[in-house]
């Protein structure tokens, strides 16, 4: 198991929390023309985009549902209900629909070599398109609910949702052969690093599973307590894996590069009206911490803008990221003292929370 650090490293800034457009992503992909990330809105049908600032927008709107989406040949294929809708990755315009007959609930895509394969649990099937003709055929009906789809070594690599089982299809003969009895349930996303490593996502788990290239062995699980980890997405040049975050519409990050490793989400910091407000002598201060490896700050300041009292103090403080990947909840009371211990005089007074580079403030009535 990793260790999970304190880590600033690519941490999103604070526009990310001032607007989350995630609505049950299911799968995550990176856009080389914009160094931004697209994420799928299953509920919504919207593809959300992410830049490196933090900052979300609608890459596109109107589809349904969203499930399965990959980069091809700089084209973004997308897998829902309207069947393969193909964007432009510059300018997001649709370039073309591409129903599929005989389609039940289609839910991730994968496209190689003049071809895309689309997994449909709800049939059963996994289908395969020409992109030269158009047509779309089923390839195999092999796998139990077949889901999340990687191919390597012109192999189609299956996670079946049910079984908790890996497949490999032969892509020329659609031969299929059991790769791996995992032991977990619910498999959703499959992918690969730079050395070979496989990673699936489990949903009876909540944890992503990593395996030797040979599939051998029992696995690593190398992060946890994921709400509903949907199609993970193994991006080379931050050697990281993104992980939609289904059941938080959130997005975690898993780094690779570190020995220890390192885990945050894309999500917002949460805090509340102090209670009692009014309040003598003491008063309790909640929030929620949504990073998991969060650097965080609490402190209290006068009308003046003069810090009188550090709750908690600016640093990684591990008694506030136990979960990994869960929202956090914390609570401190304050009783009206500043840092020497003092008593302060009645008035107004504000509390600010920093976690990463978000800042939230609020206002409190001392009377004595």
């Amino acid at each position: 198991m990793r260790k999970w650090i304190c880590i600033f490293l690519l941490v999103f800034p604070i526009l990310i929390f001032a607007q989350n457009l995630l609505n049950q992503p299911e799968s995550v992909e990176f856009n080389n023309h914009s160094n931004s990330w697209l994420v799928s809105n299953k509920a919504t049908g919207e593809i959300v985009e992410i830049d490196m600032n933090g900052d979300q927008a609608y890459f596109a709107q109107g589809y349904g549902s969203i499930r399965g989406i990959t980069v091809y040949e700089d084209e973004l294929y997308t897998a829902g209900d309207n069947g393969v809708v193909i964007f432009d990755l510059d300018n997001s315009s649709l370039l073309m629909t591409l129903p599929i007959p005989g389609a039940s609930f289609i839910n991730d895509i994968i496209c190689y070599s003049g071809y895309c394969y689309v997994s449909d649990p709800g049939s059963g099937n996994i289908f395969k398109i020409d992109l030269s003709t158009l047509n779309a055929v089923v390839f195999s009906s092999a796998v139990p609910t077949p889901n999340g789809l990687w191919i390597d070594d012109d192999n189609l690599l299956v996670c079946s949702w049910t079984s908790g089982d890996v497949y490999s299809l032969d892509l020329g003969t659609a031969q299929s052969s059991l790769l791996k009895q995992t032991g977990h349930t619910e498999l959703d996303g499959i992918t690969q690093d730079s050395e070979g490593n496989y990673y699936v996502s489990s949903w009876g788990s909540g944890a992503v599973i990593k395996y030797d290239d040979q599939f051998s062995g029992n696995g690593e699980i190398v992060s946890s307590g994921h709400a509903g980890p949907a199609d993970i997405f193994y991006f080379d040049v931050f050697d990281q894996i993104a992980i939609p975050e289904f059941n938080s519409n959130s997005i975690a990050f898993l780094d690779l590069t570190s020995n220890d490793g390192a885990f945050f989400m894309i999500e917002k910091p949460e805090l509340y009206q102090n209670y009692p407000n009014p309040f003598n002598p003491s008063t309790t201060i909640s929030f929620n911490v949504t990073q998991t490896s969060s650097f965080v700050a609490l402190e209290i300041y006068n009308i003046r803008g003069q810090i009188v009292k550090t709750l908690v103090p600016s640093s990684c403080h591990p008694e506030l990221v136990e979960g990994r990947g869960t929202i956090i909840s914390n609570s401190v009371v304050w009783n009206g003292t500043d840092d020497s211990g003092k008593p302060i005089s009645s008035g107004v007074y504000f509390y600010r929370l920093k976690a990463g580079e978000a800042s939230l403030t609020k206002k409190m009535l001392l009377l004595r």
